[in-house]
């Protein structure tokens, strides 16, 4: 995002706008002033603010990039305070301001931003999803907010996201800014975490608990399911195996010493964050993305240490009762024996009753659609209609596109994974950087095969951490080259490896 060429225009906004907007303010003030309209008051103090800021946006992309990652970690935490709803909206908005930013940045500065990174295999393959979900737009059964979530959030949000991470995303210097956001993020998670658990919860919370009846999945007779900042503890529990796969093996391939101290104290922050989320299904995320980054590496002793300590883990859960009074190790270890686990059994039955009616339904129930349930409510004496509950992400997607969708579905998943594994191992010429990139393909390796027992995969902050990392290993090649050519730059007659972060 260099400046390579000077500007086209010498006045942005022209001057006389600038004046405009003067003019209109001082006068909505003193309307403000005179009609007593406080609301009025404030909000045209703050618009120079505002509009300094969208200004300075457009004229530094990686401002707007932060601007869009820091709502989309933190708008549903906003929402829980204010007792507001449909609060994504501020994610299309800032996602259409991003777009115009770039947009406008390539045209003001010719040569500063290469469009072309917006296709790769990640985005070029979405493409397939939204051809699939444009038809899906044609089912009996996509109504309503089916279509809404169809058009706006399948279509164009998720594209767009992909598409502006994947052109942004593309030097050492940005990388190491997302992970330090990242990593400040997962603090200010584990700090509220750690007050949930010895201080107690607090008003809002309380709220979500006893009025919203949160109280139902996170007071259990197992003990308390702790959530942080997240919308629930499936949340919590997902994004900590994501953070702790991926800050850890950062940790591990990062030589600058207070930069390995603080992935790998983030790492450790994040493992604590799946215990006292009480989600089991994030376990799984760390063990197969560890087990992943043993293939990646080429490291034989990598491989080994990995290896053993992922079988020490699955001996300690699958086989021994150690730490069975320890509540979180208690339920952990449940899913470890799937067959004792009564959720899971119920899972199964719902599952069998899907695969009836799917097999009648080649296209699914369409999107946001159910699928129908007729129950007996032995208190009444009588059959109550129902739904078949979506119990994980991928039966979600199932449910809703049936198995043609699902496979087309899991096939761009398996996709992203497959390209990313090529370049970390076929495409990445510098060590340390390979390693780095390795760990955001095992992260959201980890992630999406959590999505077998839970459905968090596309929730926010996922997705956008998701596209973000995904969006890295896509231009890794372009990253690699940087990196080599910074290192003959700094030192010409003896080539060396440099660090990428």
């Amino acid at each position: 995002m260099a400046r390579l060429n000077p500007p086209r225009s010498h006045s942005l906004p022209p001057l006389m706008f600038l004046h405009a907007l003067l003019i209109l303010g001082l006068a909505g003030l003193a309307f403000a002033i005179l009609s007593g309209n406080t609301l009025l008051l404030v909000a045209i103090v703050a618009a120079p603010l505002g509009i300094l800021t969208i200004g300075y946006g457009f004229h530094n992309l990686q401002f707007a990039y932060l601007l869009l990652g820091l709502y989309c970690c933190s708008f549903l935490t906003i929402s829980r305070y204010l007792y507001m709803d449909k609060m994504s909206v501020g994610v299309d908005i800032l996602l259409l301001y991003l777009a115009a930013a770039i947009l406008i940045h390539y045209y003001v500065y010719p040569g500063s931003i290469n469009l072309r990174r917006a296709l790769n295999p990640l985005t070029i393959s979405y493409m397939v999803w939204m051809l699939f979900t444009a038809i899906e737009l044609l089912n009996p059964g996509t109504q309503g907010k089916g279509m809404e979530r169809g058009i706006r959030t399948i279509i164009l949000n998720t594209f767009v996201m992909y598409a502006c991470t994947s052109i942004l995303s593309c030097t050492p210097r940005i990388m190491k800014q997302c992970l330090t956001v990242g990593g400040i993020f997962t603090i200010v998670a584990f700090a509220k975490l750690l007050m949930q658990k010895y201080v107690g919860f607090d008003a809002a919370e309380r709220h979500f608990l006893y009025v919203a009846n949160g109280a139902a999945t996170h007071l259990i007779h197992s003990g308390v399911r702790y959530f942080s900042i997240f919308p629930d503890a499936s949340m919590l529990g997902s994004n900590s195996g994501l953070i702790a796969t991926v800050y850890l093996i950062m940790g591990f391939a990062t030589q600058e010493s207070r930069r390995k101290i603080f992935y790998l104290l983030v790492g450790c922050m994040a493992v604590m964050g799946i215990f006292l989320s009480g989600t089991r299904s994030a376990l799984v995320i760390p063990m197969v993305g560890f087990a992943l980054y043993c293939l990646l590496s080429k490291q034989f002793t990598i491989c080994i240490t990995t290896g053993l300590a992922g079988l020490f883990i699955f001996v300690f859960f699958a086989f021994t009762t150690i730490g069975q009074g320890n509540e979180y190790i208690r339920r952990a270890r449940t899913a470890f024996q799937p067959s004792e686990d009564a959720s899971m059994n119920v899972r199964v039955r719902n599952r069998k009753e899907m695969a009836e009616y799917l097999a009648l339904h080649p296209m699914g129930a369409g999107i946001s659609g159910t699928i129908p349930k007729l129950w007996f409510d032995e208190a009444t004496g009588t059959y109550q209609q129902g739904t078949l509950p979506p119990d994980s992400h991928y039966v979600y997607v199932w449910i809703q596109n049936g198995s043609l969708g699902l496979g087309i579905y899991i096939a761009m998943h398996a996709f992203w994974i497959l390209s990313g594994s090529y370049i970390v191992l076929f495409r990445i010429r510098n060590k340390r950087l390979r390693l780095q990139l390795a760990s955001f393909v095992c992260g959201v390796f980890g992630l999406m095969v959590s999505g077998y027992t839970n459905d968090t995969l596309t929730q926010a902050p996922n997705d956008i951490m998701i596209a973000v990392a995904l969006a890295f290993v896509m231009n890794g090649p372009y990253i690699d080259k940087q990196i080599q050519s910074s290192a003959v730059t700094s030192v010409p007659h003896r080539p060396q490896e440099t660090t990428a972060i």
